[in-house]
């Protein structure tokens, strides 16, 4: 009887780790599903912009340290050189400052938005984020306030959440302003592949997009997702933990950056190098 027992105990262990096993590679394919749905999407803004700014033909110019728009063709004046500051024209409209405001111009040299805002950031996923009278919102192309300006920090928009503060406390809303992720947080990082690092009580770890944590709020430091891997820092080693919020690099290092093109430069004992995704030495 005890021999059968422990077979049926075995038994049972083994179905639930074939069972997790499973919902792992699931949730796997599915992050990987998400980010080349987003990576397509970005490559479609990206390609209507450049259309957009072929177009417009508009190029920035500066008399007398004062900036404006003319066609680059034809040279003809467009947006009359009085700004401190212009940036580039995205999907028909630009970001420009004049003393000490911002705003937005349109192509046909229009202040579509008014140069009210005391900072104002060009559009991401649809929405700039502005500052008024010191509070923080978001407003569309239109310039309607769609998140109303009542958050004391804001940051820009990333896989459809922003990171907000009210009182010193960080949280999530999305598109639509609803708080889908509490203000609880003493610090919060923009998403990125899904995931976003946060601290609290002076630790870090990282949530999905629905709040739950992913890794549990230990490290010392964490930096956004970039290739699938995000570096993070315990006791004075670092590493890097994968989507799953696996340590897929262990925390030896004395330093490590970013992975870019599926690399990471490191630091370890004053000597510099790069390694792949499973910690091999390049």
């Amino acid at each position: 009887m005890e021999r059968l027992e422990k077979e049926r105990l075995e038994q049972e262990r083994l179905e639930k780790e074939r069972l997790e096993q499973e919902r792992l590679e699931k949730e796997r394919l599915e992050e990987e599903e998400r980010i080349e749905k987003e990576r397509l999407e970005k490559e479609k803004l990206e390609r209507e912009r450049l259309a957009f700014l072929e177009k417009t033909k508009l190029e920035s110019f500066t008399v007398g340290g004062k900036q404006g728009f003319k066609d680059r063709t034809t040279g003809e004046i467009v947006v009359h050189p009085k700004y401190d500051k212009v940036y580039r024209f995205d999907m028909g409209l630009a970001l420009v400052k004049f003393d000490f405001k911002w705003g937005f111009v349109d192509t046909s040299g229009h202040e579509a938005i008014p140069v009210i805002y005391e900072y104002a950031d060009s559009f991401t996923e649809g929405l700039a984020r502005v500052k008024l009278k010191n509070k923080w919102g978001f407003i569309d192309r239109n310039g309607d306030a769609v998140i109303p300006l009542i958050y004391d920090l804001a940051q820009f928009f990333s896989d459809g959440l922003a990171c907000v503060e009210i009182k010193g406390r960080c949280g999530f809303i999305d598109k639509t302003g609803q708080e889908v992720i509490p203000l609880i947080y003493d610090v919060a990082g923009s998403f990125s592949e899904g995931l976003a690092p946060v601290k609290l009580n002076g630790k870090c770890g990282f949530i999905d997009k629905a709040g739950n944590k992913v890794t549990p709020l230990k490290y010392d430091y964490a930096e956004p997702f970039s290739k699938g891997m995000a570096a993070v820092k315990l006791n004075n080693k670092c590493g890097f933990v994968d989507i799953t919020g696996k340590e897929a690099i262990p925390l030896i290092y004395d330093l490590v950056y970013s992975f870019y093109s599926d690399r990471a430069k490191v630091e370890l004992n004053k000597e510099s190098f790069y390694i792949d995704k499973e910690g091999k030495r390049i």
